[in-house]
């Protein structure tokens, strides 16, 4: 997501409260944005839960380019990407991996298989430029409205109550594990684990 006017780029990594942020910045936005119902396992779809994100200047025409990546907009900016404020939200892995599982599922009625996880594309793909993170203003999921709100003041825009969107139903993630699912997590999120500072 992207806004010339108030100089900002969204970046969407999935199951990181995203479709919430992009809904609250709609307005702001130079994007266009098209509710739908969602394409998972939701709570209370009431046919808004999903949303797609399209702009047309940058060639974004897919459902998909709402994840663009931190490389896809140097791709269609190149230079210009450096006068944005640049910023994304990011979620515990350990946590990130259960709610994209349940959001695939269904709700978890036991610790899911190594082979059941549904490992979502690690966060460190959505926001490097070769091998250095280029994107350093973070929203943090477990702290997700007042960091959002300290955004908005950074932008000059209003604060606004984001919407609880595309939600899936679970208790405590830590709840899901087994020792080889962790060590399973441990390994894949290695690198954001450690740079973020996320414990199990």
């Amino acid at each position: 997501m992207i806004s010339t006017k108030y100089n900002f780029i969204f970046i969407h990594i999935r199951k990181t409260a995203g479709n919430s942020i992009q809904a609250a910045l709609m307005d702001f936005a130079d994007d266009r944005v098209v509710f739908r119902n969602s394409v998972g396992h939701v709570i209370n779809d009431d046919g808004r839960q999903g949303l797609d994100v399209f702009n047309s200047a940058l060639g974004f025409e897919d459902q998909r380019d709402k994840h663009a990546t931190i490389r896809h907009y140097q791709e269609k900016l190149g230079e210009k990407l450096h006068q944005f404020f640049v910023f994304t939200c990011i979620r515990n892995p350990f946590d990130r991996v259960i709610s994209r599982t349940a959001f695939k599922m269904g709700p978890l009625k036991k610790q899911p298989q190594v082979s059941e996880l549904v490992l979502p594309k690690p966060m460190m793909n959505y926001l490097k430029l070769g091998n250095r993170i280029a994107v350093n203003n973070f929203i943090r999921f477990e702290t997700l409205q007042d960091d959002f709100a300290a955004i908005c003041q950074k932008l000059n825009i209003p604060k606004t109550e984001l919407p609880h969107l595309n939600s899936s139903e679970r208790s405590n993630y830590r709840d899901y594990y087994t020792a080889e699912t962790r060590a399973l997590v441990t390994a894949k999120y290695a690198e954001e684990l450690d740079f973020f500072n996320y414990t199990f």
